[in-house]
C-alpha cells in the first residue's frame, strides 16, 4: 500500500472512530460496509442517505471534492466531505443549504 493511500485509509479510520465516540456506532468504511457502489475508496458511511468524502491531505481542493462527491452521490444522498491537514482538527465542507437545514432542525 502506497504512503499516501495508507495516510487515507488512516483518515478514514480516524473520522469512524469520531463518528462512534459521537454516537454513530454503525459508522464504517465504505469498503468495510459493502453498500457502496465501489469507485469511491474515501467514502464513510456514518447515516443513511449522506455520503461523507473523507481527505487527509496537506493541499486542499474543497472545490474538487465537493464536485466529486456530488457527482457520485444519488439524487437522494446528501454530501459532505470531512478533511484535515497533519496537527490540525478535521473540518466539514457541506452544501450551504443543508447548513441551513441543520441550523433549523437544531434551534426548532
Amino acid at each position: 500500500m502506497s504512503k499516501e493511500r495508507d495516510k487515507g485509509k488512516r483518515g478514514e479510520l480516524e473520522v469512524v472512530a469520531l463518528a462512534q465516540e459521537h454516537g454513530f456506532p454503525e459508522a464504517r468504511r465504505s469498503g468495510d460496509a459493502g453498500q457502496w457502489d465501489g469507485d469511491v475508496d474515501d467514502v464513510v458511511e456514518v447515516v443513511p442517505d449522506l455520503r461523507l468524502s473523507v481527505k487527509r491531505q496537506e493541499r486542499l481542493r474543497l472545490d474538487a471534492w465537493s464536485r466529486e462527491v456530488e457527482a457520485r452521490a444519488s439524487s437522494e444522498e446528501m454530501t459532505a466531505v470531512a478533511y484535515r491537514r497533519s496537527r490540525e482538527p478535521w473540518r466539514v465542507s457541506i452544501p450551504l443549504g443543508l447548513f441551513f437545514d441543520l441550523l433549523r432542525g437544531y434551534y426548532e
